[in-house]
């Protein structure tokens, strides 16, 4: 098994090194590199929108988290996430992909001004370390269990890797490998999901499935939150960030950027939540069927566990393969992503960067904002906590004045400022003093609040000068 893993992997690597380079030949300008030219078909556009979600807090993290914590974790994978792409697809890509940008920070910019352009870019950023530490670990982890290779070389070679796909040809490196890698992932995860029903069921299927039910039912932490106001709210707050946290994220947006129409990119919403959601409902399959199968607590992670248990040695080779991808896309995007709003809102926008090195600005961050998630995935932070951390900060300081500025004619800078300052403050006090007023939803709540107040406040009706307006035509009468 070693020396097929071995093989198999090595030529995964170099199919996928290879569409990198091929898309490489792509790129004309920023345009080619962050949104791929705006020429994505549905398919192409679906593909990488699905590959971005599904990564390793969707498979083996939240698998892990609904492992140990019970179904309560849903709330964030996959269902507060897969509802996030169903959102966009109603009320977002159609505006956002009407207004011809590269970034969201870009909208901030033409809709508030350039403060606010500068302040949501800086907002932005920081999340998408968390995400990609996330991913690094995950990956390290698996390739340490099937490989032997010690967790920080695994990290470190990974991060080089999905910085040199990122590096080669920007979105459409991202979306070439993404499209091939989801249709591999979405077979193995529907294969591996077979045969740990069978396993459940003795052999049986519908067997199986009954035993799922049962250990379901049995959840007491699911079973609390019809019961449990505090428990419930909980449950909300965490759909929430996942829900609607996402939806100001670049990764999001620059997908919906790439493709060819408005009715592209809200197809492709629509078809990658769904699937996202249908996908995504295996890792609860899995985590509850682990519960079953295994109740002494596992030491390593549950999904590797389970393919070295129940899986041949052929069909473990495809789900690390399968794993590989996953993570890859997900990490290569983000990175992206976060170096789009670093090399174009704030390095381009202080330096004024030319267009013709726009590109090979963004190919510096990719490389700097790689050495950095490698840092923090160093760090060793819980995953689970990192990667709703990630998400919350979007939630809390963002989304109002996205959505917002997405619909108004002309906003008001102040007030868009006032906003996302009002709601991070929030979302700092509530992650240390775990208050309900300061939770993330109430957070976002008191964002709009801020919004509306401050351009209540400051505004200021406008004043013609007419012959009325002076007494004896010498002074003003106000």
């Amino acid at each position: 098994m070693d020396v097929l893993l071995s093989a198999a992997t090595l030529f995964y690597v170099g199919l996928i090194f290879a569409l990198a380079v091929f898309a490489k030949k792509k790129v004309r300008d920023e345009t080619d590199f962050l949104a791929a030219g705006r020429r994505l078909s549905t398919f192409f556009a679906s593909a990488t929108l699905f590959a971005t979600w599904f990564g390793a807090g969707t498979l083996l993290t939240a698998t892990d988290a609904i492992y140990k914590k019970g179904l309560e974790i849903t709330a964030l994978e996959p269902f507060g996430a897969g509802s996030c792409l169903l959102i966009a697809s109603f009320f977002f890509a159609k505006p956002l992909w009407e207004m011809k940008i590269l970034t969201v920070p870009d909208l901030f910019g033409i809709k508030f001004g350039e403060k606010a352009e500068t302040l949501s870019a800086l907002l932005l950023v920081p999340g998408y370390f968390g995400w990609i530490a996330v991913q690094i670990a995950a990956l390290s982890g698996i390739i340490n269990l099937f490989f032997g290779l010690s967790v920080t070389l695994a990290m470190v070679i990974v991060t080089v890797f999905a910085v040199i796909l990122a590096c080669l040809g920007g979105m459409w490196s991202v979306t070439l490998t993404d499209a091939i890698q989801m249709v591999f992932v979405g077979l193995v995860i529907c294969m591996l999901a077979y045969v740990v029903v069978r396993a459940l069921g003795h052999g049986h299927i519908n067997a199986g499935l009954l035993q799922l039910v049962n250990e379901a039912r049995v959840d007491k932490e699911w079973d609390q939150l019809s019961s449990n106001t505090y428990k419930l709210f909980s449950y909300l707050n965490v759909f929430a960030i996942a829900a609607l946290g996402n939806l100001p994220g670049q990764d999001l947006a620059q997908r919906i950027f790439s493709a060819k129409s408005a009715q592209v990119a809200k197809n492709s919403c629509l078809i990658a939540g769904i699937f996202y959601i249908v996908l995504g409902s295996i890792s609860i399959l899995l985590g509850v069927a682990a519960r079953k199968l295994f109740p002494v607590e596992l030491t390593h992670s549950v999904v590797p566990f389970l393919a070295k248990q129940l899986l041949s040695p052929g069909m473990t080779v495809l789900l690390v393969l399968a794993i590989l991808s996953i993570i890859l896309s997900t990490m290569d995007s983000a990175m992206l992503a976060t170096s789009s709003i670093i090399s174009h809102n704030l390095i381009g926008r202080v330096f004024r960067v030319p267009k013709l090195k726009a590109v090979s600005v963004c190919r510096l961050c990719i490389i700097i904002v790689g050495f950095f998630s490698l840092m923090l995935a160093f760090l060793g932070e819980n995953a689970y906590a990192l990667l709703e951390q990630s998400y919350a900060i979007t939630l809390a300081g963002l989304f109002v004045p996205f959505a917002l500025g997405l619909y108004l004619k002309k906003g008001h800078e102040i007030a868009a400022i006032a906003s996302m300052v009002v709601g991070m403050t929030a979302w700092i006090l509530g992650f240390f003093t775990d208050s309900f007023w300061m939770s993330d939803l109430m957070a976002c709540l008191w964002s709009l609040s801020a919004y509306f107040v401050t351009a209540v406040l400051l505004r200021r009706p406008s004043f013609k000068p007419t012959a009325e307006s002076f007494d004896d035509g010498n002074e003003l009468a106000i």
